[in-house]
This record gives C-alpha cells, structure tokens and sequence, in this order.
C-alpha cells in the first residue's frame, strides 16, 4: 500500500466511517484464522509424513474437532519405537502447543516397548494415552478408528452381536 492510499486509510478509520471499519474489522479477523490455522497445520503435516512413512492412508485414525486434532490412534505392528522417537523429536523442536490440544493418543496393536510408551505419557502430559493389544482389537475393532470414544473400556466387551440384537430389538 503506498503512502497516500495508507493516509487515506488511516483518516477514514479516524473519522469513524462505519464500512471501512467493519472491513478493517473483518480483515484482521481472516489475517487471525489464517495464523491460527498455519500454526496448527504443522502437526497435521506431521501427521500425514508419519502416516506417509509407515504406507499408512489414515484418514479413519485422526479426528479433527473444530480445527484441532483431539485424538489420533497409531494401530499396527508399522508403529515402532523408531516412528515414536521421530515423533517425539518433532514435538520438541515444533508442536507443544498443538500436541498440548490432543486428548487422546490409543496405541494398538503397536510394536512400542514399555519404555517408549512411557516417554510418550511424559512428552504429552495433557492426552490420555491408552494402549490394547492386538486381542482387544480383534474383540472389538472400533478401537482402531478415532471416530469411536467410548469413554469406558469394560463396556465396550458388551458388544458383542446377541447384545446388539436384543439393543436393535427394544429399539424397533
């Protein structure tokens, strides 16, 4: 903007013209979500490069709410400490604030030893880190996709399909 266009600018904001200042107004607010959502891209980015890492297409293991990723799930043996450790040394150097939004991070089936998984529940203090074996995902196959929160495990074995059908019978 040059100087006259910048003097003009300022005299009709000064003199309190009512459109440029609702269009100052909602130019600064687009200026605002467009740093947010820069910010918040780069762990998503990180997302898609561990996934792109391990052949993962992982559109079913991240929920997004309202633009921020609450809860991503790592399923299968591709998992190591190895894509761990390289997810942790990006957090340190980039995303605390963005890994400080996420809730949940459910470990299945996963090749993580103990020690790992406890660096991870230190690196993320505010998610809730829960882990099943590879018989919990058998028993019960939603935990591997992060649209499914239920929020107490012991009642996610009362699934099962006689269960379900005396649920679908009462219903209908």
């Amino acid at each position: 903007m040059d100087n006259k266009s910048k003097d003009f600018f300022e005299l009709a904001v000064a003199t309190g013209v009512p459109d440029i200042i609702a269009a100052v107004e909602r130019i600064n607010a687009r200026k605002a979500q467009a740093q947010k959502r820069a910010k918040l891209s780069g762990f998503r980015r990180l997302i898609k490069k561990i996934h792109k890492r391990i052949d993962l297409e992982g559109a079913f293991q991240v929920a997004v709410e309202n633009g921020v990723v609450v809860r991503w799930v790592w399923c299968g043996p591709e998992f190591t400490d190895k894509v761990a450790r390289s997810f942790l040394d990006a957090c340190d150097e980039v995303i605390t604030e963005e890994t400080s939004q996420l809730k949940e991070l459910r470990l299945v089936s996963t090749s993580l030893n103990r020690t790992m998984v406890g660096e991870l529940t230190r690196a993320l203090p505010y998610t809730k880190i829960t882990v099943f074996s590879e018989l919990d995902e058998k028993a019960n196959w939603r935990i591997s996709q992060a649209a499914y929160c239920g929020e107490n495990p012991a009642e996610w074995d009362e699934a099962t399909p006689a269960r379900l059908k005396k649920i679908l019978h009462d219903k209908f």
